[in-house]
């Protein structure tokens, strides 16, 4: 039996609808069937912990690459990254990803007549500091065009993608610019509800700009946080064209104490994140020569039953005995088993739908009352028309007695339940994630809200 830490706060009037008819591709890629609530446990409460392992020299400056300098108007973005409760989320690690001054990335599904520039790889990396502060130097991205609807072009942005502390906390967001001329037509921007959408656009940043070398701008995200989100006013300092002024809210301390008010709002992770979130070892949960190493087989399927070959999937797990490596998991330090054993993995989709996660088989895990957690491995889907990730859980065909306690899965119906079991294969275990069924009792995979 364990006692938990307190559950994070699930924001509403934030996040876009699954399904927004403006944005053609979230049509076959969200769930027909109302979300279950994933009450949040010790792996939703711990998650991936990154810092300066995971970044290189010079990461966080994108304007020199390939022996040369970026072209196009250089900027430095800046700015801090809260939780909530208005508290500093410090050494997490924050990925971007862009196109270049003419709109253009450096992808191969990206043709559009605009340069490319070989000195612009348009991807970065950078760790928060102890007062949550980040800061990188890139180049301000152009308007580029695609086919949603016609003359259409996506207003000028950056990706960003963000672990925080916690599974729960995991965001994947864009920034974009003051009074950008293209918010008026554009439906992923204009999926987020009105009240939202200053959060997120950056603010011009004069005391930020670098004399004779760069503009600045900021862009505070706030993450979500353990107790009520904040509700109280703010000094005005943005509007765009769309949005409403924003509201004040109480100052936080520290160097830097303006932030957006409320959560900041999750957009698609786009058909480009191949530029900025693949890791070499992102597939490898668990060392290559880790005795007991396992393969995981996750399939994703859209609406059309077609596979999903834009899809990112992400994994988080306890280890062989049911422990995370984590501060808030009350059991305390422990050193995890296997030895090399980092409980998470990220993993790209072939052309068949189907991304491969190496890892070991986690251990039951205790809970607030006397039932175990059978063991599971929680997922995350990303892809092109996902406005927010999809959650999910895999289970263990084995472990048919574990199952019939586990709080999750016997919140469910039977046949939800068998659609969270994966299949034993040779070296591991094969599980196909449906996206989409209209049919209560078809295909579609049980999706978790939070």
């Amino acid at each position: 039996m364990l006692h938990l830490p307190p559950r994070y706060q699930r924001p509403t009037g934030v996040n876009a609808p699954a399904d927004f008819a403006d944005y053609k591709t979230t049509s076959l890629r969200h769930p027909k069937q109302p979300l279950k609530l994933l009450p949040q446990r010790l792996t939703e409460l711990t998650g991936p912990v990154f810092g300066e392992d995971r970044v290189g020299a010079g990461e966080n400056d994108l304007t020199i690459a390939n022996g040369g300098e970026a072209q196009g108007q250089r900027i430095v973005v800046h700015g801090r990254v809260l939780d909530g409760d208005g508290k500093p989320v410090p050494h997490t690690l924050l990925e971007v990803w862009q196109a270049n001054a003419g709109g253009r990335y450096r992808h191969t599904g990206d043709n559009w007549p605009a340069p490319l520039d070989p000195f612009f790889n348009g991807l970065g990396r950078c760790v928060t500091d102890a007062n949550g502060h980040y800061s990188f130097t890139t180049i301000k991205p152009g308007a580029y065009p695609w086919m949603n609807h016609d003359n259409a072009w996506r207003p000028a942005h950056i990706h960003f993608s963000l672990f925080g502390t916690a599974f729960t906390q995991r965001l994947v967001t864009q920034m974009y610019f003051p009074e950008d001329p293209m918010f008026f037509q554009d439906p992923i921007y204009n999926s987020v509800p009105e009240e939202a959408r200053h959060r997120m656009v950056s603010v011009f940043d004069y005391d930020a700009t670098v004399p004779n070398w760069a503009l600045g701008f900021r862009f505070d995200i706030v993450l979500r946080g353990r107790n009520a989100p904040y509700s109280k006013t703010r000094k005005t300092t943005m509007t765009d064209r769309t949005a409403k002024p924003a509201p004040t809210y109480p100052v936080v301390p520290g160097d830097f104490t303006t932030a957006p008010f409320g959560v900041t709002p999750s957009q698609t992770v786009g058909p480009y994140w191949h530029i900025g979130l693949p890791w070499t070892d992102g597939p490898d949960a668990a060392p290559t020569d880790t005795p007991g190493r396992i393969t995981l087989a996750i399939t994703v399927i859209d609406g059309a039953r077609t596979p999903v070959a834009d899809a990112m999937i992400e994994t988080w797990q306890a280890d062989t005995l049911g422990r995370f490596n984590h501060p808030d998991d009350p059991r305390g330090a422990v050193d995890l088993t296997p030895a090399g054993f980092r409980g998470f993995a990220r993993s790209a989709a072939d052309s068949t739908g189907t991304a491969l996660v190496h890892t070991v088989k986690p251990g039951a895990q205790p809970t607030e009352t006397d039932a175990d957690e059978a063991p599971h491995v929680n997922v995350s889907v990303f892809a092109r028309g996902m406005l927010d990730r999809l959650v999910t859980r895999l289970y263990f065909p084995e472990d048919t007695d574990a199952h019939a306690t586990d709080p999750v899965l016997s919140s469910l119906s039977e046949t939800e339940r068998a659609k969270l079991v994966a299949t034993k294969v040779d070296g591991g275990y094969s599980w196909t994630v449906y996206v989409q069924d209209e049919d209560a009792n078809g295909v579609e995979t049980p999706f978790f809200e939070l």
